[in-house]
């Protein structure tokens, strides 16, 4: 693919005290590609990796091929950091329940 067919877009976030909202825009056109809008019930980090998510299931390839390497190795290893929490909170609540 060329340079010149790739999207370059923003990702803004906004996290609140209750919600997390979020939307992506094309940078040439501005352009609304996404946005979601969700409560986040004290689990602020974990709504904002499931929006990235959410946006990357939603996206075209285009959209995807142009975040950066550097972004996108950070995303799967925010992935894998919150697989580790899930299963470690998991663990948690089953030992308290004990």
């Amino acid at each position: 693919m060329s340079a010149s067919a790739v999207t370059r877009i923003a990702i803004g976030m906004d996290v609140g005290s209750t919600t997390v909202k979020a939307v992506v825009v094309d940078t040439d056109t501005r352009a609304v590609l996404w946005h979601d809008y969700a409560r986040h019930h004290t689990r602020q980090p974990e709504t904002v990796l499931d929006f990235l998510d959410r946006y990357a299931e939603a996206a075209t390839q285009d959209q995807i091929d142009g975040i950066g390497a550097d972004i996108r190795r950070e995303w799967e290893r925010c992935k894998a950091h919150r697989q580790e929490l899930t299963k470690a909170r998991t663990e948690a609540m089953a030992r308290i329940r004990k």
